[in-house]
């Protein structure tokens, strides 16, 4: 239906700015010609958007919808058990006691980021890179962390 509403907005665009050309405007002035062609112009782009909508577009539109709204289902439910103040705790304790490991380090960086405490963030990135130099995923959210700190308002 929006596809249809966008498609009439385009035409009486086209249609104005199609009769109100000079160049076109002087040579169809006495001939029902320019209104013709404006007319099939609409009726293409309507065909043409109602086409796309109805065939090009499902497939497509349907697995991305699909897949976000799994990762959104996904992301609320760990907002849920992360916005419980004793898993951070917890995960400090670990890590007091077991400083070496990366993927305590990692998801403790990762829990920062999610609670928009990019200093914290990037402090843990750092650790996971003193751990592991090489780690592209943690230079990747170490800079991320870094430029939403940068860039916080």
């Amino acid at each position: 239906m929006s596809g249809l509403i966008i498609s009439l907005g385009v035409c009486l665009l086209a249609i104005t700015v199609f009769s109100s050309l000079p160049l076109f405007h002087k040579h169809y002035r006495h001939t029902l010609s320019w209104r013709k062609h404006s007319i099939a112009l609409c009726l293409l782009i309507i065909f043409s958007l109602s086409l796309y909508s109805l065939i090009g577009a499902a497939p497509s539109l349907a697995t991305w919808k699909k897949h976000y709204q799994a990762h959104y289902q996904v992301m609320d439910h760990l907002q849920q058990k992360l916005s419980n103040p004793k898993v951070l705790d917890h995960l400090k304790a670990h890590l007091k006691q077991h400083p070496e490991e990366i993927k305590g380090w990692f998801y403790l960086g990762e829990l920062y980021l999610f609670k928009r405490e990019y200093a914290n963030a990037e402090k843990a990135f750092a650790k996971v890179l003193q751990l592991a130099p090489n780690n592209k995923r943690a230079m990747m959210l170490k800079a991320q962390a870094k430029y939403y700190q940068d860039n916080a308002t």
